[in-house]
């Protein structure tokens, strides 16, 4: 039995630290906005570039699939979890950055799956707007949980891209043969 139980990270208490907390303000934030708005609401925070909208999307990331149905997008979250624990075997788990990093995207999927599985749908709320003279782009609307998972998949493209992350991280023995 542990020969299986070594194909699964092991994170640390920061992890389960810092995945609690961002649950917390995900879920929270969701529940304020859905007990204190209607659907399609919004209020301006600064005029003309960030708005809190209430909206529930169905797709995946930034709407993306938004009429699929519940069998695809559920069969790419089970596909990306299984990437994920594949990819996570064989972090370094004593040092905080997988620790930190793993714990935002973990919190991240899993704020966006209670939300899927409670409602069917993600919470979104968070709107932001660019002007530019007669040119405007609506970046699309996300959550707590979507900037944790963004944020975390921009800084691990950078790593890889500046230090090559994934191998340093990857703590294996080389054996020399004489």
């Amino acid at each position: 039995m542990t020969r299986w139980l070594k194909i699964f990270p092991r994170p640390r208490a920061l992890f389960w630290s810092i995945a609690a907390v961002i649950l917390l303000i995900d879920q929270t934030t969701k529940h304020w906005i859905e007990t204190h708005m209607f659907i399609g609401q919004s209020i301006k925070v600064i005029d003309h570039f960030f708005y809190i909208t209430y909206l529930q999307n169905e797709g995946v990331a930034f709407g993306f699939f938004g009429h699929a149905g519940n069998a695809l997008v559920g069969f790419l979250a089970f596909a990306i979890l299984l990437l994920g624990f594949w990819w996570t075997r064989d972090l370094d788990w004593k040092g905080r950055e997988a620790n930190i990093i793993g714990a935002m995207i973990f919190a991240g999927a899993v704020g966006n799956l209670i939300d899927r599985v409670r409602i069917g749908a993600v919470i979104d709320f968070l709107e932001f707007f660019l002007h530019f003279g007669p040119w405007r782009y609506e970046w699309p609307s996300f959550n707590v949980a979507d900037s944790c998972i963004s944020s975390s998949v921009i800084y691990i493209i950078a790593r890889i891209l500046t230090s090559g992350w994934i191998d340093s991280s990857r703590q294996k023995t080389k054996v020399k043969h004489d």
